[in-house]
């Protein structure tokens, strides 16, 4: 991985950025609009639970988190791991890796005891990659998405 990329907690001066990139990420998703996906944003980088890789000044890729409680039905308890993207030309280098990292290095709040995340079927390398980090299949969505999980 290129020296360069440091991966640290957003701040608000990352949010046009990390927009940028989320939309990118978003792109083929008919329901997701630009105004939520601002929203989503907002709210996480509000809540600290955005990270970003940067490259100098300029943010290359991001994970974005939400908090799960008890009431939520697929993963109660759980920070899910909602999005993250790498710029293209620095995939392949642990970028993506490095920002997973950093989240699961995260302390949060005892009340949540695993992290989460789901991915399209397709993705199948996804499964591999989240394994690799301590991760474990935990079934499919009604949505027919890939299911980990990864205790605390």
């Amino acid at each position: 991985m290129s020296n360069k990329i440091v991966c640290v907690g957003a701040n608000k001066t990352d949010a046009e950025a990390v927009i940028k990139l989320s939309f990118l990420l978003n792109e083929d998703d008919n329901t997701k609009t630009h105004k939520g996906i601002k929203e989503v944003v907002s709210e996480a980088l509000k809540n600290n639970l955005v990270w970003v890789a940067k490259n100098g000044d300029e943010v290359v890729g991001y994970v974005l988190c939400e908090l799960f409680g008890g009431k939520q039905s697929n993963f109660p308890n759980s920070i899910f791991i909602s999005e993250l993207y790498v710029a293209d030309p620095f995939r392949k280098q642990g970028v993506g890796r490095q920002l997973v990292k950093l989240v699961l290095s995260n302390k949060f709040s005892k009340k949540y005891t695993y992290f989460s995340i789901t991915h399209d079927p397709e993705a199948r390398f996804l499964t591999g990659f989240y394994k690799s980090l301590g991760f474990e299949e935990a079934g499919v969505t009604d949505a027919g998405n890939i299911k980990l999980i990864r205790k605390i």
